[in-house]
């Protein structure tokens, strides 16, 4: 397991980035930039690639304020590998309750208070790493204790993506959990939740825009439990047109020949 985690300072010139190291690709920024999410508030992105999976956090909330009183806030990214992959589905339920993202933001916080945060951000050493391998710890132990005061860790089956779940419907919510943990356990794809898409048929965009091994958990839905993404309306992928037949070739041909006869006559007339 292997933490990074964003956030800023308290003077107005340190603005919110990585502390002590940046993961090398930070792929949730492409669906910030197709305002498929919205990083400046909650949402919760996992991507799996066959050999564990990275889980990121945005907006978990911190007790710190900036120098105009602004709450400040946390980017958390988890990679994990096959070893930790019991831990995504658990701190993707973590990540979603405000108590328990509240109690991630704490933990953070008795890591990086103000002062810890300031002098990273003005002169990074490398002794800071110990800080985000705790932290990565500290995630952990959270995660698990609020797994552990779980009382019903049920879930149905998952359907097969992509598909768009209610984010207020229990059933979507497991669901959901279902499709991290598996993509989490060495499978491909790409779930995450959603403030920005508002709409069904915007969410068929979005599986089109980002493959078919993708789910999407959309907060104040306008749907009801899961829905299958097939193609929108009005979508890019236009159907081909209908081949034309040999009578209809032909008869176009006659067509032309007519209107060229036509011309020819009504040249030599004038």
């Amino acid at each position: 397991m292997r933490a990074y985690v964003q956030t800023r300072g308290t003077a107005r010139r340190m603005d919110y980035a990585f502390l002590v190291r940046r993961p090398k690709d930070q792929w949730w920024d492409r669906l910030a930039d197709a305002s498929v999410i919205f990083t400046d508030g909650l949402e919760v992105a996992v991507k799996g690639a066959g050999d564990g999976c990275e889980v990121m956090i945005c907006g978990v909330p911190s007790k710190r304020r900036d120098a105009v009183g602004t709450a400040i806030r946390y980017t958390l990214l988890l990679e994990l590998g096959i070893a930790d992959s019991s831990l995504a589905a658990p701190l993707v339920r973590c990540a979603l309750g405000d108590a328990s993202r509240a109690d991630l933001g704490a933990g953070l916080d008795e890591l990086f208070d103000a002062e810890t945060v300031d002098r990273i951000l003005s002169a990074q050493t490398a002794g800071d790493e110990v800080l985000l391998d705790r932290a990565g710890e500290a995630v952990a132990e959270i995660v698990n204790r609020a797994a552990a005061a779980e009382s019903n860790t049920a879930r149905g089956g998952v359907p097969g993506s992509p598909w768009a779940g209610s984010a207020e419907d229990e059933t979507s919510v497991d669901a959901f959990l279902g499709y991290v943990a598996e993509v989490a356990h060495g499978g491909k794809g790409l779930a995450f939740t959603s403030h920005a898409v508002q709409s069904l048929d915007r969410a068929r965009q979005v599986a089109q825009q980002f493959g078919p091994d993708l789910v999407l958990l959309v907060a104040d839905a306008p749907f009801e439990g899961i829905k299958p993404l097939g193609k929108a309306e009005g979508s890019a992928d236009i159907e081909k047109p209908a081949p034309i037949s040999r009578v209809g070739i032909l008869g176009l041909a006659l067509c032309g020949l007519i209107v060229l006869l036509l011309i020819i006559w009504w040249v030599r007339r004038a």
